[in-house]
């Protein structure tokens, strides 16, 4: 059950549209018209990632034809800081082509250009492009999208750029983003206030129940449990999961029969991370007092390399100065 929750993807309306809106940039390619770029973003935890993924899935391949090997849709993850070659070597590993991966950032650039060429590929999806933004000098940036720029004019294929809300700043560093895109996609978190955004957030819970083996108490789409997990989550469709994941886990630990208010100020305790302004929407969650016991260090401990001399710790070894 824990395996089932943990991988759940719940489909709905957000999903929907950005899948379309994939969709109608990927069919524009053969159509004669100049290749389209497009940005989707959105702030952590949307599930960008996961729309992609899913969206990649049914058309990546590659599949094999008379006329060689097709890959219709390639996805590109965007290593962190990355520089040019690391750039390119994203995109040859994605096609299959790591042996490619040689020279300087020009061949690998031409590598990239043969192989989207060679395997027919009409979408190519960059996750994570916000590290190009990001991690690195404006002065990167735009040599990289100069770049990607040159992979784009070539007419080879259509691109499609994701991350976080940053990643809106391509449109000042590359101005031709805005004649060739026929409008971005921002994926966002289920608000509370807006009645369409909380009917939709009480139907992804109502889906969700239904595939729970320990029954909520009372159940998520009481209208207060909703409200409350709303809350603890900020609506980021990933956070409930994860929240639902943890307190799941919990219950199990625990022996409770039932996913209670108690089990999910735990399981809110649990996913804290140090967010001390937090407000528990659930209540105090369970303390658990262990009597205290005496123990000895183990053996190794006496024998500690200090990490500041080279042999084992002497006793009148010490960090102060004397």
């Amino acid at each position: 059950m824990l395996l089932k929750i943990g991988k759940a993807v719940v489909d709905h309306d957000r999903y929907d549209k950005a899948m379309t809106w994939l969709n109608d940039i990927y069919s524009e390619h053969g159509t004669g018209r100049e290749s389209s770029v497009g940005l989707l973003y959105g702030e952590p935890g949307v599930g960008k990632s996961t729309v992609l993924r899913m969206f990649a899935a049914k058309r990546a391949g590659p599949f094999e034809t008379s006329q060689g090997s097709r890959r219709p849709v390639v996805l590109v993850e965007v290593p962190a800081n990355p520089k040019e070659t690391h750039l390119f070597d994203a995109f040859l590993i994605a096609l299959g082509a790591e042996h490619l991966c040689v020279g300087d950032a020009e061949d690998r650039k031409r590598a990239v250009e043969t192989q989207l060429r060679l395997q027919h590929v009409h979408l190519a999806i960059l996750d994570e492009f916000t590290h190009v933004i990001e991690d690195r000098s404006e002065y990167f940036t735009k040599k990289a999208v100069r770049q990607l720029k040159g992979l784009i004019n070539g007419g080879t294929c259509q691109f499609v750029f994701a991350g976080t809300n940053k990643l809106v700043g391509l449109h000042s560093v590359y101005k031709q983003i805005n004649r060739r895109t026929d409008g971005d996609f921002l994926l966002t978190c289920f608000g509370w206030d807006d009645e369409d955004d909380r009917e939709e957030w009480i139907g992804v819970l109502e889906t969700i129940e239904d595939a729970l083996t320990i029954p909520a108490s009372p159940a998520l789409t009481d209208e207060v449990r909703a409200r409350n997990l709303h809350k603890a989550t900020k609506g980021n469709i990933n956070n409930l999961m994860k929240l639902l994941f943890r307190a799941t886990a919990i219950a199990y630990d625990e022996g409770d029969t039932e996913l209670t208010d108690v089990v999910f100020a735990d399981a809110v305790e649990f996913r804290r991370r140090g967010d001390g302004k937090l407000v528990n929407p659930f209540g105090r969650s369970r303390r658990r007092v262990r009597k205290p016991t005496l123990s000895e260090m183990p053996p190794d401990a006496e024998t500690e390399m200090t990490g500041l001399r080279k042999g084992n710790r002497q006793d009148r070894d010490s960090f102060s100065k004397r």
